[in-house]
């Protein structure tokens, strides 16, 4: 029961992260946000703590090169 409470919270740190960088990236609403990735999920069958890890390290790798563009 502890392990199932620290993964919920795992997910939902993750899927605010995500949904900040999306709201960031491509000012949209937390609420178009938190669609975007339910949508990703369903269509690519995954779930929603996946797409929001692929959000969170497409934009590490987008920090890294707008970084060494200075």
């Amino acid at each position: 029961q502890v392990r199932d409470l620290r993964e919920a919270l795992e997910v939902r740190k993750v899927v605010e992260q995500a949904k900040g960088i999306l709201m960031r990236r491509l000012q949209v609403p937390e609420a178009e946000a938190f669609r975007m990735l339910q949508r990703r999920a369903a269509s690519q069958r995954k779930s929603i703590r996946e797409v929001a890890e692929g959000v969170w390290e497409a934009d590490r790798f987008y920090r890294d090169l707008e970084a060494t563009d200075d």
